[in-house]
Parts: structure tokens; C-alpha cells; sequence
């Protein structure tokens, strides 16, 4: 959501993910202290908090975030780029009532997900402003 190059899965095992965040050169966000005691783990953080909201903002807040981001500039579903592209481009994969109410639109070019600034963009947008307010304020 914010733009940041992202990899999130639930599905690895520790050895995977320890892996991964060497070979990529990733900091490895985790909940879990053990899996940062690795060897192999070269940059990592330990998440504390338990709700989402309160975990986006916790690394948003250390790892100083708020001038490094560039919102909806990332696809949410596999963290490709996402660009315009032409509404007549993309119609034949909206429904209707979308194809309707909106003209701008955005695809990622490794998936081929679309957006548009629909309500869940709007709760998203408020979400990040919140967040702003919150780091800020502390």
C-alpha cells in the first residue's frame, strides 16, 4: 500500500525465510525472536505489536518510513509495478458497474491486476493518513 518493495508469505518455514531475506538482501519483519537468531540473518526486526494497524505503524515509525514512501505505486497482490493504462485497454475485465462509474485506471505489469480509485482506495487513504498522524504525534 505504501510502495515499498515487499515480499509477504505465510506459507515458509523459517529456513525459507531466513533464506530469502540473505539472498535478497530483505530486512525480515517477524514476530518470531528465534527465526532472527539465525546466522544467516543479516537485517531483521522483531515486530511486538499484534494488531495490523498497530504493527504498520510500529515499523513505520523505526525504520522512519513517512519520506521513503510512495503510496499505490505497488500492486498489493504481488508487489509488481503498477502504471495507468487506458480505460478501452482494460474494459472487457471490469464489471459493469465499475466500467460505469470510473475512467482512470491502473495495472500492474507483472500480474495484470487492475485498480481504481474506488471506496476500498478511500479506506486505504485514510488508513495512511492516520498512520501520518499518529507517527507524527509521537
Amino acid at each position: 500500500m505504501l510502495g515499498f518493495d515487499t515480499l509477504y508469505r505465510n506459507d515458509y518455514d523459517d529456513e525459507t525465510l531466513a533464506n530469502i531475506s540473505a539472498d535478497q538482501h530483505r530486512i525480515l519483519l517477524t514476530c518470531d525472536i528465534q527465526l532472527l537468531m539465525r546466522n544467516v540473518i543479516t537485517h531483521g526486526y522483531f515486530v511486538r505489536e499484534r494488531q495490523p494497524k498497530k504493527q504498520l505503524l510500529e515499523v513505520y515509525a523505526r525504520f522512519d518510513l513517512p519520506n521513503a514512501q510512495n503510496p499505490f505505486s505497488r500492486c498489493m497482490h504481488c508487489n509488481g509495478d503498477i502504471n495507468p493504462v487506458e480505460k478501452e485497454n482494460i474494459e472487457q475485465h471490469l464489471m459493469p458497474r465499475t466500467r460505469e462509474h470510473y475512467d482512470e485506471f491502473w495495472q500492474c505489469s507483472n500480474c495484470g491486476k487492475i485498480y481504481w480509485k474506488g471506496t476500498h482506495f478511500q479506506r486505504m487513504q485514510q488508513t495512511i493518513a492516520e498512520m501520518q498522524n499518529n507517527y507524527q504525534s509521537n
